[in-house]
């Protein structure tokens, strides 16, 4: 929520199919919307985020620009020549309030363990550049220009903190 505007809004949408034998995540109908009026109308967000096949999606606004967003999206789709899907988590950033967006992350997946397990992201009320996303590890990420550099994770399987290295 717009901290200063409460009718503009973002919210993300989850399209998944769950069975005792299978969980087909994400689909077509996932995705991050904004309304300007509190929630009458929604539009659909795109310009330079990924579509198809996507599965959850976290969402963090900076609060003193409300115009930064931040959302950390699994992307669904098969990498590297791969020839079934792998859950891969990206994160996007737009400074625009969600007409454009870029993705951060380049090739460091934020989120490898699966769908079943949910990243949320954080942006630091004091810097637009300082991010955290977790998952079954700690992440603390600063922004530099158009990717996510300087990575520190935390694994919550041990207290020594160690680098991740790009």
């Amino acid at each position: 929520m717009h901290p200063k505007n409460p009718a503009i809004l973002y919210a993300a949408t989850y399209d998944k199919k769950r069975v005792p034998w299978q969980i087909v995540n994400g689909g077509p109908r996932t995705a991050i919307y904004k309304t300007l009026n509190g929630g009458k109308t929604w539009t659909k967000l795109a310009g330079g985020l990924p579509t198809g096949q996507i599965g959850r999606i976290g969402l963090a606004l900076y609060p003193t620009n409300p115009e930064i967003l931040y959302a950390v999206i699994e992307n669904e789709h098969p990498r590297n020549g791969a020839t079934t899907r792998q859950g891969f988590g990206e994160v996007y950033r737009t400074q625009d309030g969600g007409k454009t967006w870029a993705k951060m992350s380049g090739d460091f997946n934020v989120s490898p363990k699966g769908p079943y397990y949910f990243s949320q992201i954080f942006v630091d009320p004091k810097n637009d550049k300082r991010i955290y996303v977790t998952q079954d590890t700690f992440f603390k990420t600063f922004v530099q220009s158009a990717r996510i550099a300087n990575r520190i994770g935390w694994s919550l399987n041990g207290p020594t903190p160690r680098a991740i290295r790009p």
